[in-house]
């Protein structure tokens, strides 16, 4: 079985915030990262955000990483 890949990038839609989503070998859709993120254990935003942003006085990197928080409120594992 090949290693999990993934490609991250930016995604802008129409009429919405740009998230950051994943591209995961054998996935069909992009999936936001921190859907990702709580597939892979972190269950809180804080814990997601402990893990990508490295220096949280970076308004900008927490910025970016709202929308993808905001699109998987929904989503609990």
């Amino acid at each position: 079985m090949p290693p999990l890949q993934f490609k991250v990038s930016l995604s802008s839609k129409t009429g919405n915030l740009s998230t950051i989503e994943a591209t995961i070998a054998n996935v069909r859709e992009p999936i936001p990262v921190a859907i990702l993120m709580r597939a892979l254990g972190c269950t809180s935003d804080k814990s997601i955000l402990n893990k990508i942003v490295y220096d949280k006085d970076d308004s900008a990197m927490c910025e970016a990483i709202r929308p993808s928080l905001e699109t998987s409120m929904s989503i609990m594992t």
